[in-house]
């Protein structure tokens, strides 16, 4: 079984080496490595030209002018040959026998998917490295993996059959992070089973990307909520998933209005003014009748969280003014 790994890059030149490792040592040897230059402003092109020349019946290396990860996974996608695919970016690395393990999943099982272990790196705090936990050692749906993603309690890389490869991903340059998110969840409903092997996917953690910082940029995350709420309507399968859907909704509200009250000094006023409106527009998105109908369900945090949606906005804008002030004493 053949598997394509793919690869968009833009400007991972320190990372490629431990990237092409990793893939040049796995166990599972039937491979092609596409790579997509982004356009790449450091050396990351002519080092992908040197592994090409050194590898050339197993690196294959696209290039595009800046279009974006989503576009750079869509062209390899139509220039892939293998039977399954992996997506892996630059800066991330497998454990040698992740693919063979996957393969022989796919081979012996009757699933869509072989999902790896993931492993979150944190390159500056290490003493933060995590392993999300292995949840199933059996077979799952597609309605159980979906839910986990809602909260990204299952990780979604791994080994997908190549029949999967036409959900393409969006193709604007604009796509952030959230977009692949959305569209990995699309996916999902379009399968029927998975299961996770032993392989470990290397996830690099950057502690000052969009999904960490606090931007107009980061604003993809309420939009991703509204997206997957849609979905989920679209296929009428939302009150199979309202509660876990809503409460994931509300911390993330939480979390970010935290954020911006702790982060506002660091904004224009153009901007702190978007976000604020931004804010105050997704807290009424919130199905606060869902909440309140599994309100035993919450934990303590989360039920401290819904009570305070019941806040005007200006009372909630001074109880995020005083918390922040305290906590920068």
């Amino acid at each position: 079984m053949k598997v394509s790994i793919i690869t968009p890059v833009f400007n991972s030149e320190a990372f490629l080496d431990k990237y092409f490792h990793s893939l040049l040592n796995q166990t599972h040897s039937n491979l092609e490595i596409i790579c997509v230059d982004d356009g790449s402003t450091d050396g990351s092109l002519s080092k992908l030209y040197e592994y090409r020349k050194k590898y050339p019946g197993l690196i294959k290396v696209l290039r595009q002018d800046h279009e974006g990860v989503s576009q750079a996974r869509n062209k390899a996608l139509d220039e892939m040959s293998g039977d399954c695919y992996c997506f892996l970016d630059s800066d991330d690395w497998l454990s040698d026998n992740a693919i063979g393990l996957a393969v022989q999943q796919l081979q012996k099982e009757d699933i869509d998917a072989s999902l790896f272990t993931l492993n979150y790196i944190y390159p500056q705090s290490p003493d933060k490295n995590y392993t999300l936990p292995k949840k199933y050692d059996q077979l799952f749906s597609s309605s159980k993996m979906f839910s986990d993603t809602l909260d990204w309690s299952v990780s979604a890389t791994g080994v997908y059959k190549s029949e999967f490869r036409e959900l393409s991903y969006a193709s604007s340059a604009k796509a952030t992070s959230f977009d692949d998110e959305f569209q990995t969840r699309r996916m999902v409903l379009k399968m029927k089973n998975f299961k996770i092997n032993d392989g470990v996917y290397f996830y690099r953690q950057n502690e000052s990307s969009v999904t960490n910082e606090l931007s107009i940029a980061s604003l993809g995350k309420f939009k991703l909520q509204y997206k997957t709420k849609g979905l989920l309507q679209k296929r009428g399968i939302y009150e199979e998933h309202a509660l876990k859907f809503e409460r994931q909704s509300l911390m993330i509200f939480g979390s970010f209005f935290k954020r911006f009250y702790l982060k506002k000094h660091e904004l224009t006023k153009n901007e702190s003014s978007f976000i604020e409106k931004s804010i105050h527009s997704y807290k009424h998105f919130i199905n606060r009748k869902v909440l309140f109908q599994n309100i035993k369900q919450l934990n303590n945090q989360e039920r401290t969280m819904y009570l305070f949606l019941f806040l005007p906005f200006a009372v909630q804008k001074m109880i995020m003014k005083w918390a922040s002030a305290k906590q920068k004493l």
